[in-house]
């Protein structure tokens, strides 16, 4: 497991598009272990659940994020919890092999995905799509944020 991405902003803190770079990485990885998992028992659930995971990873390595429709704003909050859960199970895997660094990486992705249900899920009360992205925090350099804007149909 290897989610280092090399790119800084110089003094040492990674940059917005390198933090979804990551969390990307780390979304496509469960997503190739769902795919081993679904060769063994193929199972139609588990297929769409395995392109949904595939979809946002690229969503998150190419620009960092992704836009939503309102209607799509309570699936995806059900999709992240499900990637919080498993980054936190894949990150105690990691710890256990001494893999100190990936379980860190892992653990931080798992509570970014946490944020993101949140997110989501606010979006969904208040009837309203947006657009959930990684972006630099104006006070303290890059920061793991996420959500930016959003529509109601209005």
């Amino acid at each position: 497991m290897d989610f280092q991405d090399e790119t800084t902003n110089g003094d040492g803190a990674t940059a917005s598009g390198d933090e979804g770079r990551v969390f990307g990485r780390i979304v496509r990885y469960m997503s190739e272990q769902l795919q081993e998992a679904n060769r063994v028992q193929s199972d139609d659930e588990l297929a769409q659940l395995i392109a949904t995971f595939t979809e946002l990873a690229q969503a998150f390595e190419t620009t960092g994020g992704f836009e939503f429709a309102a209607e799509q704003a309570l699936p995806l909050s059900h999709t992240f919890f499900m990637i919080e859960q498993g980054m936190r199970s894949l990150s105690a895997q990691a710890a256990e092999a001494g893999q100190n660094d990936a379980a860190a990486k892992i653990e931080w992705g798992a509570l970014q995905a946490k944020g993101i249900a949140a997110v989501l899920e606010e979006k969904h009360l208040g009837g309203a799509g947006g657009i959930i992205a990684f972006s630099m925090d104006d006070e303290d350099g890059f920061s793991p944020a996420f959500e930016t804007g959003g529509t109601n149909g209005h």
